[in-house]
């Protein structure tokens, strides 16, 4: 089966940078999925322009429904584009894509889980150029009233790293997609980025410690990184805390 030749969209072509088509429903009307009458499944087949310009050709087949060709050719279209105009799923998509060869894998494999679980589900389905401050304060506000299984909140090293990660996708987006602003720098953070700073023991204090310790084997323990450490020497994290 053929498709129609009037099924192409009007491209708008920026230099070194991918197509852009910001009329989503009208592309899906010129370019409907087809059904394979022998195999009794869907497939799409249309025209794009790549990052460089050149006109190329894609088909997709095997779809079960109709619903997910349609989907299929509208997450295809959605990466090709360069305005701010992008679903943010699409964004993220492309954003992972351009980091995969720059980072590292365990980096990348921390990136998108985090990006995954505290930050798509509230976004992926809002167009870029329609996310306000108000959402973000809102996604922080649905950030710090999460609990883990224990019932605590966030460490706030963690919400600062969740906050920064967003802000990154916005950058991104503000060089790759024309985005104007970043809605992360008007709202602002949340969380901490350090942590609380660590106590420690005089050694008064940890004499009175150790008399109310009844166990021979954690007063053995305990007792022996109370041990004085010689000026030659170097301490060890544990006897730091005490001293």
């Amino acid at each position: 089966m053929g498709y129609p030749a009037n099924c192409l969209t009007k491209d708008i072509i920026y230099p070194n940078i991918m197509i852009v088509n910001t009329n989503f429903e009208e592309r899906l009307s010129e370019m409907p999925p087809y059904k394979d009458t022998k195999r009794g499944t869907w497939y799409v087949a249309f025209y794009y322009k790549s990052w460089n310009g050149e006109r190329k050709h894609a088909v997709k087949r095997g779809f079960r429904t109709k619903g997910e060709a349609v989907k299929y050719e509208k997450d295809f279209l959605d990466m090709l584009q360069t305005s701010s105009n992008i679903p943010f799923g699409a964004l993220v998509a492309h954003y992972l894509e351009y980091l995969t060869p720059r980072i590292k894998p365990t980096t990348m494999s921390t990136k998108k889980f985090l990006i995954e679980q505290k930050i798509l589900p509230y976004f992926e389905s809002l167009r870029l150029c329609d996310i306000t401050p108000v959402h973000v304060t809102n996604w922080q506000n649905e950030l710090l009233k999460l609990r883990d299984k224990n019932g605590k909140a966030y460490a706030p090293t963690y919400l600062k790293s969740v906050n920064a990660q967003l802000s990154a996708i916005f950058n991104f987006a503000m060089k790759q997609y024309r985005l104007s602003q970043n809605p992360c720098h008007i709202v602002g953070s949340i969380g901490k980025k350090e942590a609380e700073e660590m106590q420690f023991w005089t050694k008064e204090e940890f004499d009175q410690f150790i008399k109310s310790v009844r166990s021979p084997v954690f007063h053995l323990f305990f007792d022996t990184l109370s041990i004085p450490v010689q000026d030659t020497e170097k301490p060890s994290p544990l006897q730091l805390m005490i001293y």
